[in-house]
């Protein structure tokens, strides 16, 4: 009775057994679907969230790229309506680019014996971060006749940039004037020049000098970078410049407009006076920045000397002095502020032209000029200018400030200083004065730097052929 009890209920246990263990497993499947559903959901979700970004990312985008489109279009049409209105009410017409600005002047009067004067700015505006704007002092230009055509050398710089001209003359009874602005977008353009000057104690010069065996020829070379890109100048060449008397050479790179002096010294041999000439020229490389063009090599303009014998040297007549100034021209209307009439009298920014005519390729002659000996010194020498209309003057060595002077400093009408040259190194020296010229009351006094350079010499290389 008591097994057949038993048997029973392990009978009933196996039965719920087989009757529980698919219910089990059933609800085990059940929470796997559940939890792949929600697994596939939240994919779907997160890749929805992804599309609408992307499509919120690609819309201002396209908002940017058109807002960019607007903007150069009306910079173009301004530009051109700019351009257009100027060539149609007034008597020149301009062409900027990145290399020069070209202005045709026409349907001036002509009155003999009296040329048109027209002065002119430039202005290098918003240059492409770190470059700082550039503000070029006006400077003039003269013409015979009715019509001229000035080319103005700039150097915009790589990138994008703004190149504005002024221009204003009231001159022979034709008056008027511009003040346009053109966006030009530049490559990289390296470009030099090299000018050869020589002097035998006197001032440097290109013409054609005469000089004795055994005198020495003193050679200057202004190298200038007229590109829009850093420069390294290489590779100097002059086969008449003796051993050893070679200086100015600077490996560092140029910035563009800036220019080195480099000199030498050759005596004049037998076989020179037997050639019958000394012929020079020069060359030297210029290499810019990787990636921006290829090294260029320029040859100098070249020079002559003619020897003669010690009794044709001494008929010649002395060397005109070469510090006297070009004579003035008539003096342009001002402004109230100093300036020339519808031109801001812009003052500091005379400093960054380094060429010997400026970097607009016109001579100055509102504000004196900076006089000292030519050529090699080898003792004291004095700097000046004339104290006429000067309010100060400093005198700078190398760039270094020498000494302030103001007009009361000023003796026999010269504000001078004078430089101990036995204490400089052998080679080229760079002397600057920064002038401020008096101005009317109330009115902004107009400021420029004045250069020249003198070459520390061995006295066994040159003789004191000058004073200074």
């Amino acid at each position: 009775m008591r097994r057949n009890r038993l048997l029973a209920l392990a009978i009933l246990a196996i039965l719920s057994l087989a009757v529980l263990a698919p219910a089990g497993f059933a609800n085990e499947g059940a929470a796997g679907r559940r939890a792949a559903k929600h697994a596939e959901r939240d994919a779907k979700r997160q890749a929805a969230a992804q599309r609408q970004a992307e499509r919120g990312a690609h819309r201002q985008q396209r908002g940017a790229e058109r807002k960019a489109a607007a903007e150069r279009g009306a910079e173009r049409k301004a530009e051109r309506k700019l351009l257009l209105g100027h060539k149609s009410d007034t008597n020149a017409d301009v062409k900027i680019d990145c290399t020069s600005i070209t202005i045709e002047y026409h349907d001036f009067n002509v009155v003999p014996g009296s040329p048109n004067f027209v002065w002119q700015g430039v202005h290098i505006k918003s240059p492409p971060p770190p470059l700082e704007p550039v503000n070029f002092p006006p400077k003039l230009f003269s013409f015979e006749g009715a019509s001229a055509t000035s080319v103005i050398p700039v150097a915009a710089p790589v990138g994008r940039s703004t190149v504005d001209i002024r221009s204003h003359w009231d001159t022979n009874g034709v008056k008027g004037g511009f003040d346009i602005h053109q966006t030009v977008t530049c490559p990289p353009h390296p470009a030099l020049t090299i000018e050869k000057l020589q002097s035998l104690g006197g001032p440097f010069t290109t013409e054609t000098l005469s000089g004795m065996v055994g005198q020495s020829i003193m050679y200057e070379m202004i190298v200038t970078n007229t590109g829009n890109t850093p420069l390294t100048f290489t590779g100097f060449s002059d086969a008449l410049c003796d051993p050893g008397t070679i200086s100015g050479e600077d490996t560092e790179p140029i910035e563009p407009l800036g220019t080195i002096t480099i000199v030498c010294v050759h005596k004049i041999t037998p076989a020179d006076a037997t050639a019958g000439k000394v012929l020079n020229v020069a060359t030297i490389t210029g290499t810019p920045e990787e990636g921006e063009g290829e090294p260029i090599t320029e040859r100098s303009n070249p020079v002559e000397v003619a020897p003669v014998t010690e009794e044709e040297h001494k008929k010649e007549p002395e060397p005109e002095d070469g510090n006297k100034e070009p004579p003035k021209p008539p003096p342009a209307k001002t402004t109230p502020n100093g300036g020339v009439a519808g031109i801001s009298a812009s003052s500091g920014a005379s400093s960054t032209s380094t060429s010997k005519s400026g970097v607009l390729g016109f001579t100055s002659a509102t504000i004196p000029s900076l006089r000292g000996p030519q050529g090699c010194v080898r003792s004291s020498f004095t700097a000046s200018v004339k104290s006429a209309n000067v309010a100060s003057v400093s005198f700078y060595l190398d760039g270094h400030l020498l000494r302030r002077l103001s007009a009361t400093a000023a003796h026999k009408g010269l504000l001078s200083i004078h430089i101990n040259a036995s204490k400089l190194k052998v080679g080229a020296h760079r002397i600057q004065a920064r002038i401020t010229m008096k101005a009317a009351k109330g009115a902004k006094p107009a400021k420029a730097t004045r250069s020249m350079t003198v070459v520390r010499c061995h006295s066994a290389v040159i003789a004191p052929h000058f004073t200074g």
